[in-house]
């Protein structure tokens, strides 16, 4: 979230020779008398009155006494007026060099979402987007040595949209208390993990992730953004602590376990150094093939699920009865006969459920 302080600043930086002026006018006292009372050449104090020249520490102590104006009043005055110099130079470089780049991002989509602070000021929406991501140039995020960044560039919007998606889950897991990641800790709940289908949508989110930060993963859902296509991804914080990140897409329960158990591949099979991104909408190959076979694997076994399709015609109570006895929720089945066209994408879809709880 943008600072709101920072939104607020003046475009503008006035000298403290301004507030010298005003006060030797209030005294009925000329540039060349403070001059002479503070032992100071007259064309030192005309520079200081035009901004030209700083007040020093020196100086303030000498305008205290001549004046009758704290020290520190004068050194406050000359602080602010060189950081109002700065904040106007950086606005010129964020209008020139970071505003063209920001364009790229979801900015209205993001705000929306709470991310960053509303505004259609181009030179407001470069800071806050550099705020959000955490780094000094919206340049540096196709160089961050962080695997978060290894997505892409933002040559294309939705490359930028999804980065910010990822960042988002990043963001969440920061307040995550998760404790060290464990392999077999993981692997051992993954039955538990399957039962869940079957749990309540309103204790879902809090089981899941208290089961996961016990066992080093922070568990987070955070809303789809447009142009994305992401359904859930995987991205490690350090070496001992993985984000498991999940969008709610489509909202359907199936899709949201599968890509659940899709990114729990990931985390179990492969490295810590990449970011998997898992999009539903495109045919796999390489890691995200192998998660893909994970996850529908672990959520229906492949001997069972062949005798399954294999026992023909498909009718709701067998689903029902199969699920029951592989011990996941119908709506498993029915997403998994819809995915491999045993039936239409139309058919049992009142066995599935939606899920409509957001981080």
């Amino acid at each position: 979230m943008a600072n709101e302080a920072s939104t607020m600043q003046p475009n503008y930086a006035t000298p403290p020779g301004a507030t010298l002026r005003d006060v030797l006018d209030a005294l009925g006292m000329t540039q060349a008398e403070l001059a002479e009372r503070a032992g100071r050449p007259e064309r030192t104090i005309s520079q200081i009155v035009t901004g030209k020249r700083q007040i020093t520490a020196e100086t303030a102590l000498e305008f205290e006494r001549v004046l009758g104006t704290p020290a520190d009043f004068w050194t406050r005055r000359e602080a602010s007026y060189r950081a109002g110099l700065v904040r106007l130079e950086e606005r010129k470089r964020l209008l020139a060099d970071e505003a063209p780049l920001a364009r790229d991002f979801p900015y209205a989509a993001m705000a929306k979402l709470g991310w960053v602070e509303p505004t259609r000021d181009p030179v407001e929406r470069a800071g806050n987007l550099l705020g959000f991501f955490g780094v000094a140039s919206l340049k540096l995020l196709d160089d961050q040595p962080a695997a978060i960044y290894r997505v892409g560039t933002c040559r294309e919007p939705s490359q930028c949209a999804l980065m910010a998606w990822l960042r988002a889950g990043q963001l969440a897991a920061y307040g995550i208390d998760a404790g060290d990641f464990s392999t077999p800790a993981l692997r051992e709940c993954i039955p538990d993990l399957r039962a869940m289908t079957m749990a309540p949508r309103g204790e879902l989110r809090a089981r899941l992730r208290q089961m996961f930060a016990e066992r080093g993963v922070a568990f987070v859902v955070v809303p789809h953004l447009p142009k994305t296509a992401a359904h859930g991804a995987t991205h490690w914080l350090g070496s001992s602590k993985v984000v498991l990140q999940l969008s709610l897409r489509y909202r359907w329960a199936d899709i949201f376990w599968f890509s659940l158990f899709h990114e729990l591949g990931h985390v179990l099979l492969h490295g810590k150094r990449e970011v998997y991104v898992n999009h539903t909408d495109r045919e796999h190959e390489g890691p995200e093939a192998e998660a893909d076979d994970f996850a529908a694997g672990t959520l229906i076994p492949e001997r069972e699920y062949a005798a399954f399709i294999e026992a023909r015609p498909i009718r709701g109570i067998a689903v029902r009865e199969f699920a029951q006895e592989i011990g996941v929720h119908p709506g498993i089945v029915v997403g998994r006969l819809q995915h491999d066209r045993v039936i239409k994408r139309s058919d049992m879809n009142a066995l599935r459920q939606q899920y409509r709880w957001e981080d």
